[in-house]
């Protein structure tokens, strides 16, 4: 509500540590974060506003959200026809019925088909999560109830009122990519009158039933060649192959002409739908899991096919490589796990420090301007992580980085505390802390953190003058007994806090790594030396036609087969087909 906390501005998280969720029919997520208004002072601007955010999570979650200012086909799942005008006649008070579907001899749709969804605007008192249905055929008419009609029975018009309450409608979801249609006025639901499945036959309201004559499908305009109930198959030939941190699912193409796309369960929960092509990485795969996979075929229409034969899969049992930033103009993951970084603003990439390649990353000390890492990154209990950084200033409370889920639960390493440098972790009780002497600016280090079941260590190790390294110092713990599948941290960070009032990063970050494996000293000392296949198994990856490739504006893509055309792999080889 925009009336909560006496009116001020207020902002909610949302936060799963398990499966991933839908809100409002987008994510998946594992945090959701809403911000509502508010007014200025006690009692002064409030909208006395409110919106329900509907949580959704397994195998059946909307294929499409219904986004405002979008165009649709509103179909019933009991007759298989549209909202429409009585014999699609544009006039005022002309009454709302449903119609068979058809296109125009030209191919397009009839506009006494389609419904523009509006959202009521933000500064709107009372429920935010009505809509109003805009008839494309005259946009001067809203979908109506006639006479504002509180009982059951009352029909719907086209009508150029004036937006009330009578014109305002919430969809709520009700499963199969159908949706209950609800009055604001009445609370009563859109249906067609008598279950009939005739043309012309008029919509009314009703009392809550959850029939199929009360479910409807928005189809989107730009999705529409046709409209039909038969499902298509069931995909057929799903295989999953583990890498070092994804699993990379391939399936055998559906025949249907009308297939729109696929939808992804893992351990029976959507995890992707809509998806183009044959093929899936999975990069938020916890290696301790043996995960289950199954996979859908969608149609135009909306109809889901039965699930395809599941398959399982858990990682591989073998030391690698999981994560690997080169910040060389981008933060795309070198590995074939596609483990890339995000950042709410643009970043500059210098030469002034280069712990490999031509460039590194530079954080300039602005809230803005960090990295947002995969939640995958905190699901390794015995891991190696490490990077070279060159401070340009040492601010307490810095960090390198800090894997969390806010104020309470975190594992995070910062290069001065004001006396010492400190890996700290916390979940829900007291810190538990390892220190070393801080790091100090105008200076590069290598920095590494490993931990496996017994203990942790945390490597630095600074660059002299002339090119060769200090004599690395570690510490190692052994009572340091929280590890991040404790926390299964969602909000990963290179360069900033869970704490707001902690100062962003100043300086230069480069080649950091991630690996499912804790290094030895004397492996860490090697990497450090530029030994980049120290301690690691080949892991198979798939066949190079599916690996990650470039084309010659520099855009990555994992397609289903090769066009005609030259490729750059990310091994800069050059692949024509």
């Amino acid at each position: 509500g925009t009336s909560v906390r006496q009116a001020t501005p207020s902002t909610f998280e949302l936060l799963a540590t398990g499966c991933p969720f839908d809100v409002d029919g987008y994510g998946p997520y594992y945090s959701y974060g809403v911000s509502r208004p508010g007014g200025t002072g006690y009692q002064t601007g409030q909208t006395n506003a409110e919106k329900r955010h509907t949580v959704q999570y397994g195998a059946d979650v909307p294929l499409d959200a219904i986004q405002p200012d979008s165009t649709y086909v509103i179909v019933n799942a009991n007759s298989g026809m549209c909202i429409s005008s009585y014999k699609n006649q544009v006039s005022s008070a002309i009454g709302i019925v449903q119609r068979r579907y058809s296109f125009l001899l030209n191919r397009e749709i009839p506009k006494a088909c389609q419904w523009k969804i509006e959202a009521l605007p933000a500064g709107s008192a009372g429920d935010l999560n009505y809509f109003l249905f805009r008839w494309v055929a005259s946009n001067s008419f809203l979908m109506d109830v006639k006479d504002w009609s509180l009982s059951a029975g009352a029909g719907m018009i086209a009508y150029a009122g004036g937006k009330g309450t009578n014109e305002q409608w919430c969809v709520e979801y009700a499963g199969d990519n159908y949706w209950y249609i609800r009055s604001r006025h009445s609370g009563l639901y859109l249906e067609v009158k008598g279950a009939s499945t005739n043309a012309d036959a008029y919509l009314q309201q009703a009392a809550f039933t959850g029939e199929a004559n009360q479910k409807w499908r928005f189809m989107p305009v730009s999705a529409m060649p046709a409209l039909e109930k038969v499902a298509p198959a069931a995909p057929t030939g799903l295989t999953a192959q583990g890498r070092s941190g994804s699993v990379h699912l391939q399936w055998n193409a559906n025949t249907e002409e009308d297939l729109a796309g696929y939808v992804l369960l893992r351990d029976g929960n959507v995890i992707a739908r809509m998806v183009q092509g044959t093929e899936y990485i999975d990069n938020d795969v916890r290696p301790d899991v043996k995960h289950q996979y199954a996979i859908c075929a969608v149609d135009c229409s909306r109809n889901r096919s039965e699930q395809s034969e599941t398959v399982a899969l858990q990682l591989p049992d073998a030391r690698g490589l999981v994560m690997h930033y080169t910040f060389e103009g981008d933060v795309l993951d070198q590995t074939d796990n596609l483990l890339d970084a995000q950042s709410q603003d643009n970043l500059n990439y210098g030469s002034l420090y280069k712990g490999e390649g031509q460039k590194s990353l530079f954080l300039n000390g602005s809230t803005s301007r960090y990295l947002a890492l995969p939640a995958s990154v905190g699901y390794y209990d015995e891991m190696t992580l490490s990077m070279w950084v060159y401070l340009n200033k040492v601010s307490n409370w810095q960090r390198l980085f800090d894997f969390g889920n806010g104020t309470d639960q975190y594992i995070f390493l910062t290069p001065s505390n004001g006396s010492e440098m400190r890996l700290v972790m916390k979940n829900r009780g007291d810190e538990q802390i390892l220190s070393t002497r801080k790091m100090q600016a105008g200076g590069a280090y290598f920095v590494a953190v490993t931990m496996n079941a017994d203990s942790v260590t945390l490597y630095v190790s600074g660059q002299k003058g002339d090119g060769t390294y200090e004599t690395a110092r570690f510490v190692t713990s052994t009572s340091m007994n929280i590890r991040p599948t404790d926390i299964l941290p969602k909000h990963n960070y290179i360069g900033w806090s869970q704490f707001a009032a902690d100062p962003a990063l100043q300086g230069y970050v480069d080649d950091v790594r991630l690996y499912n494996c804790a290094f030895t000293v004397d492996e860490l000392t090697r990497l450090r030396d530029g030994d980049q296949s120290v301690a690691i198994e080949q892991v198979e990856a798939e066949e190079a036609e599916t690996s990650p490739i470039y084309d010659l504006q520099g855009r990555r893509s994992v397609p289903t087969k090769f066009v005609p055309g030259m490729y750059i792999t990310k091994d800069r080889k050059r692949v024509i087909k």
